[in-house]
């Protein structure tokens, strides 16, 4: 049987998506581990991280993972933001590692003013 499951909102606690995904029914939940339209990300406390985890172990939710941040173009062909890319792609997985996510999902790029396959090649 296929999972059911929705992108939460964490406004208020990490928590509080499993709380929502478990009030709903679903099996797994998503969600941002920071502002996705930000570079910068606040820095996870221990209290976040033991709080999620607690939530996910008392309702049963699974399979929990994260969207990355929509700021992130790894097809980029301008070297700034393709650095800027790969930074966070790492600061985002250290983030969904430290909550014991099982998944990323992640939106590669544009390739904006190159080809296809420079886009293709800068993000593989």
């Amino acid at each position: 049987m296929p999972l059911l499951g929705a992108h939460q909102s964490i406004a208020g606690g990490y928590y509080k998506a499993v709380d929502t995904a478990a009030e709903f029914e679903m099996d797994c939940v998503q969600i941002f581990t920071k502002n996705n339209n930000q570079w910068r990300a606040k820095p996870l406390t221990d209290k976040d991280i033991n709080l999620f985890r607690e939530h996910l172990e008392s309702t049963g939710v699974g399979r929990p993972c994260s969207h990355m941040s929509y700021l992130i173009n790894l097809a980029s062909p301008k070297e700034e933001l393709w650095n800027k890319s790969i930074d966070a792609v790492v600061v985002e997985l250290q983030r969904a590692e430290a909550l014991g996510l099982e998944g990323a999902v992640m939106h590669p790029g544009s390739f904006v003013t190159s080809s296809e396959e420079e886009g293709l090649d800068r993000i593989v």
